[in-house]
């Protein structure tokens, strides 16, 4: 289950921005293939046993410099999560690091596209340390 995730930063942050990470992740986990269910907190069927809860705070951000970053001239744009994975059920902590989504300043983007990164990185981190799931 991906939880919502915190800001350490207020409101710098858009929601703009920060809004498609958690649908991300999902997307991301979900094509491992790892999971019998993956989806957002609350939304879980019953019975499905044990289940990994994903939570988040943002702690750092920069929008780039803007027309720079849009035209490909320059502006790197970041979004860094602190990402804790745990048993939902014992609240052990599994997991815990860092995420970034990176826009290059070659790759002309939207600052909503920074969420990709942070996914990525969690689908990178349970294809490498978790087993599949019996289905």
């Amino acid at each position: 289950e991906v939880a919502s995730f915190d800001s350490r930063l207020g409101s710098l942050v858009p929601t703009s921005v920060t809004g498609p990470v958690g649908t991300r992740i999902v997307r991301n986990i979900a094509e491992t293939r790892l999971f019998k269910h993956v989806g957002f907190a609350g939304e879980s069927p019953e019975g499905l046993g044990e289940t990994l809860l994903i939570r988040g705070t943002y702690i750092d951000y920069h929008p780039g410099a803007g027309l720079n970053r849009t035209v490909a001239f320059g502006g790197e744009g970041l979004l860094t999560a602190l990402i804790t994975v745990s048993d939902k059920s014992t609240g052990t902590v599994l997991w815990k690091g860092h995420a970034s989504g990176f826009l290059r300043a070659f790759i002309a983007g939207k600052l909503e596209q920074l969420g990709e990164g942070i996914g990525e990185s969690l689908q990178e981190v349970m294809e490498k340390y978790h087993s599949p799931v019996a289905k």
